[in-house]
């Protein structure tokens, strides 16, 4: 987990998940590479605020599930549920809202 977060992040700050409860909202703009971690390459979520500024979300496979059914350019709403104990694995669990009247469009 550690080497994750030596990632090198151009174009926005690294949104880290520390604090249950802790949300971030933006426009959805982009999916991108992060750094390769044991043979697999990360995806991170580029959102943008309302005033133009972009950050960038580490994409887990709740996250990305969550994600995935939410079209480019629809503000979102992350909201991060803290981590959950599973049976092989913990893992973090996140709510993702949207508001499917609020769009942008990134070319």
């Amino acid at each position: 987990e550690n080497q994750m977060r030596e990632t090198i992040v151009t174009g926005g700050q690294l949104v880290e998940w520390t604090e249950k409860g802790q949300e971030r909202e933006g426009y959805y703009k982009d999916l991108v590479d992060g750094k390769e971690y044991r043979g697999k390459i990360s995806q991170l979520l580029v959102l943008e605020s309302e005033s133009g500024e972009s950050f960038k979300v580490p994409l887990s496979v709740v996250l990305e599930d969550k994600i995935v059914k939410v079209k480019r350019g629809t503000y979102v709403w992350i909201k991060f549920l803290g981590e959950v104990e599973g049976k092989t694995f913990n893992y973090k669990n996140f709510q993702v809202d949207q508001d499917k009247e609020k769009v942008r469009n990134f070319a």
